[in-house]
């Protein structure tokens, strides 16, 4: 018979038949399970635990017995082989599995962020460029000036821009971006979305790619360029921005629009506080409107 070539069935004892059967049968329904949840390296962890705990016991079982069974120590041995290959078959645990996201609607709809676990910054008044004031012409002729739209690294007003291209969405707050012919990890400056298995993390990470990925963006830097983790931070413009004015940056800026929707909280760490003042407004009317992580 079949059975009888398989270990554990190869001889009459009970024990051993036992302990193969049971064996056995929790390895396909591991499987069935693993394959249904198409995790193949949850498929050797399943695997190897079943087999480090029947090997172990059987191992200890057989020695009391003063017999020593091959039988359970090649169980232990391929186990512990298995649990190696099951850590290089695991994915890295802050990337999105893929980078097309379905919406889970209502996925945390009882969830409701606490107002007082939130600690939100006193408003920063933003120091205003002295100008000289223009003299008088003699000439009444009116100027005509001429309107067009930025390129990229173009000063406009007090904002500097420079083009990149989003190539993937890590989460809901920072991006891998193509940029001066580099891969660079980018974070967005003022805002924090939740982790990915974090309560709405899910949804903001959903909502950064709907918007951003594969798409051509504009970013702005403020006092300092990059973090301790050597990521770009910047302000994600989706279009060339006229002025740096609370108009442009409600309509144009993906910060904003992060914490007009309720995507994201107001993080401020300075010296980066250009926005300060707008990203609290815009987080204000998120909440009160009971958008994203505020609505009940």
């Amino acid at each position: 018979m079949f059975l009888r070539k398989l270990p554990g069935f190869r001889t009459a004892n009970p024990w051993k038949m036992f302990v193969g059967g049971v064996f056995y049968g929790l390895i396909m329904i591991v499987c069935l399970i693993a394959l249904l949840m198409g995790a193949v390296w949850l498929l050797f962890i399943f695997l190897g635990l079943i087999g480090l705990v029947f090997g172990f016991f059987g191992l200890v079982i057989s020695l009391f017995r003063r017999k020593p069974s091959r039988f359970f120590a090649a169980m232990i041995a391929v186990a512990i082989a298995l649990f190696f290959v099951s850590s290089a078959l695991l994915p890295p645990s802050e990337e999105v599995a893929s980078n097309n996201i379905p919406l889970q609607e209502n996925m945390y709809e009882n969830y409701v962020v606490p107002e007082d676990a939130i600690d939100l910054p006193e408003t920063i008044e933003p120091e205003l460029p002295q100008t000289e004031e223009e003299p008088a012409r003699d000439d009444p002729t009116p100027v005509v000036t001429e309107e067009r739209t930025p390129t990229a690294e173009e000063p406009i007003a007090s904002i500097t821009i420079a083009e990149a291209s989003i190539t993937r969405v890590v989460d809901g707050d920072t991006v891998v971006a193509s940029f001066r012919g580099q891969s660079e990890r980018l974070r967005f400056i003022g805002v924090d979305s939740p982790e990915t298995d974090q309560p709405f993390g899910y949804e903001a990470t959903a909502f950064t790619t709907r918007n951003l990925l594969r798409q051509q963006v504009w970013l702005e830097f403020d006092v300092t360029e990059r973090d301790r983790f050597d990521r770009l931070l910047a302000y994600i413009w989706l279009e060339p921005p006229l002025s740096d004015s609370e108009q442009e940056v409600r309509s144009k800026m993906f910060n904003a629009r992060l914490l007009l929707e309720g995507y994201a909280q107001m993080m401020t760490i300075p010296p980066n506080v250009k926005y300060a003042d707008m990203f609290y407004q815009f987080q204000r009317e998120g909440r009160n409107q009971g958008k994203g992580l505020w609505s009940d």
